[in-house]
């Protein structure tokens, strides 16, 4: 039931893994990150493409609002693009310069090595590896990641991953994905609803100063239309899993972005809607932005320590 195929995408390499019973399928890049730029799940026998992903190998590189992109070693902002650990000040590069911060960490365009694919009868996996040998500007500790994409027949894919410190030294640590979900041509004909969760007041660089809020809009399904995103929201840490449900109610079919959480899991969640509003990105994300300098959720991975944590989609 369960098989894949490699293509070309351009000057990369893309992978898909099928469910060829459904015409289901998965399609990412390895040599850029492992970026996700196609899921196709099916409900009800009709298949939707739930991603708003790269159309092309020029669009991927251009790497736009950061589609789909894995958001290692630290999601969101890091204000000046400087912090300190273990006494030791560290300066990244600038790569949002319109706030003079550092975003989304260094991992989205890196080429990971696929170590296996693994066909089922009842789903097919995907595990990805990467090196990093603490030669980034600004962040000199080394770690390895192993990526696991399943594509199940039950509607939905996931997502495993797991993070060993290689080094001497303890590192900082923080991650996220960055994935634009739709459902048809315009975000305006959808309904979001979000987990019990506490809205971070930003400063004018988008960056949390201390204070939260609660926006109950979302507490039950609100339509997406006239609403401007652009939020971090936090997480209760009980050991769990929190789901954002983002639905089509004409059409009877929503996406329901899962993530764990609990200790040293994704307890925090970024939506934000792009201007072309035709998708609304839901961010699973382990540290609030900035926590580098707040510390936040900031995970301290000691050598030879491993952290693993879930995260997935399905289509109901």
């Amino acid at each position: 039931m369960f098989t894949y195929e490699q293509e070309r995408f351009g000057k990369f390499n893309r992978i898909k893994l099928v469910n060829n019973k459904t015409g289901e399928f998965a399609a990412f890049v390895p040599e850029f990150g492992g970026n996700i730029n196609e899921l196709v799940l099916n409900k009800n026998g009709k298949n939707y493409s739930i991603i708003d992903g790269f159309l092309s190998d020029e669009e991927m590189t251009g790497n736009k609002f950061m589609k789909s992109g894995r958001l290692i070693p630290f999601p969101n902002r890091i204000l000046d693009g400087t912090y300190v650990f273990n006494e030791i000040r560290y300066q990244l590069p600038i790569n949002e310069p319109a706030h003079h911060n550092a975003i989304h960490g260094f991992f989205f365009n890196q080429p990971l090595v696929v170590a296996d694919i693994h066909p089922k009868d009842d789903e097919i996996f995907a595990r990805l590896k990467f090196d990093y040998a603490g030669d980034y500007p600004g962040y000199p500790f080394k770690f390895s990641v192993a990526l696991t994409y399943t594509l199940t027949d039950a509607r939905e894919f996931k997502i495993h991953l797991s993070v060993k410190n290689i080094d001497t030294q303890p590192l900082p640590f923080g991650d996220g994905w960055h994935p634009y979900f739709r459902l048809g041509k315009t975000a305006d004909d959808l309904y979001l609803r979000l987990p019990t969760s506490e809205k971070m007041l930003l400063t004018d660089r988008m960056v949390p100063y201390g204070q939260t809020e609660i926006d109950n809009r979302f507490l039950n399904a609100f339509p997406v239309k006239d609403v401007l995103l652009d939020s971090v929201f936090k997480l209760p840490t009980n050991e769990g899993v929190a789901v954002a449900e983002l639905s089509k109610p004409e059409e009877d079919v929503a996406i329901q972005a899962w993530q764990e959480t609990g200790p040293r899991k994704y307890n925090f969640m970024v939506i934000f809607i792009p201007p072309d509003r035709q998708s609304v990105a839901i961010e699973p994300m382990t540290c609030a932005t900035n926590a580098f300098n707040s510390g936040d959720g900031l995970i301290i991975l000691e050598p030879g320590e491993v952290f693993e944590v879930g995260h997935g989609v399905t289509l109901v």
